[in-house]
This record gives structure tokens, C-alpha cells and sequence, in this order.
């Protein structure tokens, strides 16, 4: 295993699989730089191979889809090595994902739930945009005609139904963007309590956006 030193952060795996991550990385970073008005230069980039190793860096179940993540609590990203597992996405997707994860992290000392780390993500990445918000919309009324609700904290939930949890993470931030636009966002994320709970959030979101959490809810898949 080699370390490979960028201005951004440092990569740990085989050269070979490291020198063509190094590109797409860098151009995340620029673009993020951009958007959020600040540099990040101690992310680590780990490449794994082994499937239980990895799985086991992030307390991933055995069966998950994800062959990426963050981990906030080591400013880590973490990819399995596409000899393992192949990637679904392409690295400047990918790294425009997981990228916006690390500054998202340092915007904000506070509590960042999932689905608004997921949500920012791909909003920004730009992948969801043709999504077809009408076909989530009658998906999103079905369940409240069952009583559920969007639970957006549940990690089983998160990994057993990808597609529900960030089409949905998708459209409320998509919702906040559309509504506050950026500033407002990155000044509700330094708003966020240290130790909050998703109902805390939740209440924190609506005061800022003048708002009833069920209003907003709703207001995102229409």
C-alpha cells in the first residue's frame, strides 16, 4: 500500500488503482471549492480490498449496494478497489458525490442528518435532474395514505430501499435550494446543533424556512 499526496488530501492503496482517481479528485475539489468558498486540503482517500474490510470500515451491511462513502468522524473516503466490487458510477460522478460530503462536513460543527448530507450530494452532482418528480410525488402520497411517514434517519431503511431514501433525500433538498437558494442552506447547516436529534433538526429546518416540517414536506414533492 502507497500514499499519494495531493493538495486536497491523500490517497492509500495501490498506485495503479490511485493514479487514475487522482484527476477526477482534484476536479471535485476545484468545484466544490468553488461552490462552498473554502479548501479542504486533510481528506483521505483509502482504497479497500477486501469486500469484508470495507463493508466493515463503515458498519455497511453485507448486502449493500454503496461501493463509496464518507466517513465524517475520520474525514475518510472510502472505496472499494473495482477489482473487487465494479463501480456503477464513474469516478468524476462518484468524486463529486462523496467530495460534496467532505465540505459539507466542514460547514457545519452540527448534527447533519443523512438524508441532507445525500440530498446536497446530489443536488450537486447534478445526476438526479431528470428525475421524474411526478411518478415520487405519487409514491410519496401513497405512504401517507398508509400513514407512514419519510423516515429519513434509518440506516436499515437508507440501505434496503436506496432508490425511495435518495430520490426523496433529492427533491427536499432540491425544495430548499430552489426556495432559499445556497446561502440560506449553508446558513441552516451552521445553525445545527452539536448533538441534535432528527426531531431537533426538524424543527431547526422549518423555523428557518418559515415553515411547518409537513408543509415543507409536502411543498417538495409537488
Amino acid at each position: 500500500m502507497e500514499k499519494f499526496v495531493t493538495k486536497y488530501g491523500v490517497f492509500i492503496g495501490e498506485r495503479k488503482d490511485i493514479l487514475p482517481l487522482v484527476k477526477p479528485f482534484i476536479r471535485a475539489n476545484q468545484q466544490n471549492e468553488k461552490f462552498w468558498g473554502f479548501i479542504v486540503t486533510d481528506c483521505t482517500i483509502k482504497i479497500y480490498y477486501s469486500w469484508a474490510d470495507y463493508i466493515r470500515s463503515v458498519k455497511f451491511p453485507q448486502n449493500t449496494h454503496a461501493t463509496a462513502y464518507y466517513l465524517p468522524q475520520k474525514n475518510r473516503i472510502g472505496i472499494i478497489s473495482p477489482t473487487i466490487r465494479k463501480q456503477v458510477h464513474s469516478w468524476n460522478e462518484l468524486f463529486l458525490h462523496e467530495v460534496n460530503h467532505v465540505y459539507c462536513k466542514h460547514t457545519t460543527t452540527g448534527y447533519v442528518p443523512a438524508w441532507m448530507y445525500e440530498g446536497i450530494a446530489i443536488c450537486f452532482e447534478k445526476s438526479y435532474e431528470t428525475l421524474d418528480k411526478k411518478r415520487w410525488k405519487q409514491w410519496f402520497f401513497a405512504q401517507k395514505r398508509k400513514g407512514k411517514s419519510l423516515y429519513f434517519n434509518c440506516n436499515k431503511w437508507r440501505h434496503k430501499n436506496a432508490s425511495y431514501y435518495y430520490s426523496a433525500s433529492y427533491l427536499v433538498v432540491d425544495f430548499l435550494l430552489r426556495t432559499g437558494g445556497r446561502n440560506k442552506l449553508c446558513s441552516l447547516l451552521k445553525k445545527l446543533p452539536a448533538y441534535g436529534s432528527h426531531d431537533r433538526v426538524k424543527t431547526i429546518i422549518s423555523k428557518h424556512y418559515s415553515t411547518t416540517w409537513e408543509e415543507l414536506i409536502e411543498n417538495a414533492f409537488c
